[in-house]
């Protein structure tokens, strides 16, 4: 099941010239950190004011995938104090 997810940050009045710039940072940076974190969504929208930033998320999972990671010791060579 997915839903719509409303990320909005308000601000200080901010200047026109940095409007634009800024809600494009935005919205790459929450796109880059929803793959970077495996989540799983349709499309991002923004939308911007003087005194407010905001993404929306389409779609968004609720959770993430299930995924499976292994991770190894030092080998056994390199243990001085082990007993095994």
């Amino acid at each position: 099941m997915s839903k719509d997810f409303l990320l909005e940050i308000g601000l200080e009045e901010m200047p026109a010239k940095y409007i634009t710039a800024s809600v494009r940072q935005l919205q790459e940076r929450v796109e880059k950190w929803l793959v970077e974190n495996d989540l799983e969504y349709t499309a991002t929208e923004v939308y911007s004011s003087p005194r407010r930033l905001s993404v929306i998320v389409k779609d968004l999972a609720e959770k993430q995938a299930d995924r499976v990671e292994e991770s190894k010791g030092p080998a056994k060579k390199n243990c001085k104090r082990c007993s095994w």
